[in-house]
């Protein structure tokens, strides 16, 4: 990732790690915690999302509304979620397992279930870049 983004996931890495009392040059430790992105960080359901492989970034832009939107409407109704990119790198083993067509692509993934607030994990929050940081507006004075 270029700059800004690849030092501000590096802190948040740092952060999370840090949380998590695993030192940075504990290839082990780190690589454990990963994993567990893949048992939906012991949550007891998960969802895979897909979309048509013909769309594109305008239809990927309505998926993330409709994921936002997902993971929004079962806070409501005291569920905890997490959205997990991670599993799309697994496409070739999620495909076949969940029977999914060829023409359709995993997108993510997003664990349901009701969080763990005292989990160190959940114990910082990553800082947030100021606005004008990050968006700027054309066309007005």
């Amino acid at each position: 990732m270029w700059e800004p983004y690849g030092s501000r996931r590096e802190h948040h890495g740092v952060q999370l790690y840090g949380a998590l009392k695993i030192d940075r040059a504990d290839a082990a430790a780190r690589l454990n915690q990963y994993k567990r992105n893949y048992e939906f960080f012991n949550a007891p359901v998960a969802l895979f999302i897909a979309i048509d492989r013909r769309l594109g970034p305008g239809q990927w832009a309505d998926l993330g509304g409709y994921i936002h939107a997902l993971m929004y409407l079962a806070r409501g109704h005291g569920l905890d979620t997490c959205a997990q990119e991670s599993w799309a790198r697994l496409h070739g083993i999620v495909g076949p397992f969940v029977n999914m067509p060829p023409e359709q692509m995993l997108f993510c993934a997003v664990a349901i279930g009701y969080g763990d607030r005292a989990h160190p994990a959940n114990s910082f929050r990553s800082p947030r870049a100021a606005p004008e940081e990050f968006c700027r507006y054309f066309g007005f004075e």
